[in-house]
């Protein structure tokens, strides 16, 4: 502030057209420094932490996020959402939203959105704590096997069961008391109730991403 002063003192010797030359120089360093300083910041913040594939917001509750197929060979895996929480809270539960297309149906149809489907909760959870949560489990109605969202139960409610003969498509919908919800997307091509069904996650396609923003890519 002295050396701006004592700037315009000399300055205004000159008269007032000198001094309104000046304060406009004075703008456009003030401009230029704000500037670089803007870029700077931009081109040197911590970038986002990616969960799987997905990128994580400043109020993510996790990371590492994945939703792992069904398969029946060499062993049976049902199909499962693991991840791990990157903060402490009091309950986290985790929903499923499915939305099929029955192929089987006859005449023109549209998508059928279900209802939400709890498949887990978790209390007093904390930072770096994992979870594993089945998405869908073997059951049995009427002596058929059938696949049913979330664990295991003695008894099966029927609006929990897959629908077979459809293909779906939904997504994993996390609810935390103190935070925001948190989506994670899914297809299954086909399903069927004999076979695990092949729930394909959102990160297994993120790789089109990375592989169009290569530079220098060698085309064969």
């Amino acid at each position: 502030m002295i050396w701006a002063a004592s700037q315009v003192a000399i300055i205004s010797q000159f008269g007032n057209g000198a001094i309104v030359l000046a304060g406009v120089g004075f703008a456009c360093i003030i401009m230029i420094v704000v500037s670089i300083c803007l870029v700077a910041w931009r081109y040197f913040k911590p970038l986002p932490q990616q969960a799987g594939s997905r990128m994580v917001s400043a109020n993510s509750f996790l990371m590492d996020a994945h939703i792992y197929a069904g398969s029946d060979q060499p062993v049976p895996l049902n199909p499962r959402f693991v991840a791990r929480f990157v903060r402490s809270g009091q309950r986290a539960r985790l929903y499923v939203e499915d939305c099929y297309f029955p192929i089987a149906l006859m005449g023109p149809h549209d998508w059928i959105h279900r209802p939400m489907i709890l498949l887990g909760e978790i209390k007093d959870f904390v930072a770096g704590q994992s979870i594993d949560i089945p998405i869908l489990t073997p059951c049995e109605k009427d002596g058929r096997k059938m696949w049913q969202w979330g664990p295991a139960t003695e008894t099966v409610d029927p609006e929990t069961i897959l629908k077979s003969k459809a293909v779906h498509r939904g997504r994993l919908t996390l609810l935390v008391d103190d935070g925001p919800a948190e989506h994670f997307y899914f297809i299954i091509d086909q399903a069927e109730w004999e076979t695990p069904p092949n729930i394909v996650g959102k990160e297994r396609f993120d790789f089109i991403q990375e592989w169009g923003s290569k530079v220098g890519s060698v085309v064969v």
